[in-house]
């Protein structure tokens, strides 16, 4: 069995949560900024000193072969960047090279097959279940302290049937109200506390004869959100804990590996039925970055995001063979410059 792949790129982390554990390593050095040098470096890239004219009042970006909504969005946002107005457009050096005369009026891009049908929106049921609380009755775990029900409740209580009623009718509306192929089911860093103190998960614990392995229990409430999803026929992503806790999933999933000795787990997760190396790199279908922290928010999002999340950029569009860090720093540099300009 063959199970797709994709990898998560953690940039930066606060306090608590995900990257406690992440190793950072720093090179600092000086460098002077490339004159004209794109980012991130394109699969084939040829330069010429010739200059053409670009006919802003006419120019229009098309699609041939096959077209997509990313790609028509990704033309009216680019539109917008370059010949937006006065303030927000692209400034060019002056012309310093060979003047051609025909201008340009478009650029046509050739897709050859047709968009993918991975997920650009997801929804990770596991970090929003609290606010679910409040409306479904008995659907998160209440949790104790010393035998005395506190009050506040934890995670969703998987010991009971209607918790698996709610979920089945619930994705069940998911699946008739949004097209998309992919739902996030989460599935990472899911706190036990709560189940631990709970009388009734204890005594359902010994039933299923879990003993004190809380994970037991996690995955036994991802295999049965899995198999309804198997049922509605619904892909889904998940994070790279539910492999590890021995989930069953099918051939599509898509898993997300966010943890610190990622290489191990990429070869692990693609080696779910296949032994070649080729085979399994087929099965990465990107990457993403990521921005966590709990004291980040508008004011800081942006600064803390990029230019780090250029790097990652890079590395996932261009040529492998492009890894050099210190010569993609002067175009690093260049490309800082065009972000506060």
């Amino acid at each position: 069995m063959a199970v797709t792949v994709v990898v998560i790129f953690l940039l930066c982390f606060f306090s608590t949560g995900r990257g406690n554990n992440q190793a950072h390593h720093e090179e600092s050095y000086s460098t002077t900024p490339t004159r004209g040098q794109p980012w991130p470096m394109p699969q084939k890239y040829s330069v010429t000193t010739k200059t053409y004219d670009i006919d802003s009042n006419n120019f229009q970006f098309t699609a041939s072969g096959q077209t997509c909504d990313i790609l028509t969005k990704a033309f009216a946002r680019y539109k917008t960047i370059i010949f937006g107005s006065q303030d927000t457009k692209l400034r060019f050096y002056p012309n310093s090279f060979n003047r051609v005369e025909e201008g340009v009026t478009g650029l046509n891009v050739k897709v050859q097959k047709p968009c993918e049908e991975y997920p650009y929106l997801g929804m990770d049921e596991s970090w929003h279940s609290q606010s679910w609380g409040k409306g479904i009755t008995d659907l998160l775990t209440k949790c104790y302290s010393k035998g005395t029900p506190t009050g506040t409740f934890g995670p969703i209580d998987p010991t009971v049937d209607s918790t698996f009623q709610f979920l089945n009718e619930f994705f069940t509306e998911i699946k008739n109200v949004f097209p998309d192929k992919y739902v996030h089911l989460g599935g990472d860093e899911v706190s036990f506390s709560c189940w631990q103190s709970n009388p009734n998960i204890t005594e359902f614990m010994k039933q299923q004869k879990f003993g004190t392995n809380y994970a037991k229990l996690e995955e036994y409430y991802m295999q049965k959100l899995i198999d309804i999803m198997n049922g509605l026929d619904k892909g889904y992503l998940i994070w790279q804990e539910v492999i590890d806790n021995g989930g069953k999933v099918k051939a599509d999933t898509v898993v997300e590996v966010w943890k610190g000795g990622w290489q191990a787990e990429m070869g692990k997760v693609t080696g779910l039925g296949y032994q070649r190396t080729e085979a399994q790199k087929k099965l990465v279908i990107g990457g993403e970055a990521c921005m966590w922290g709990e004291y980040v928010d508008d004011t800081n999002v942006i600064s803390r995001t990029w230019p780090r999340a250029s790097v990652v950029a890079e590395r996932l569009w261009s040529a492998q063979s492009v890894n050099d860090s210190k010569a993609a720093a002067p175009r690093l540099e260049e490309h800082r410059c065009r972000m506060v300009r």
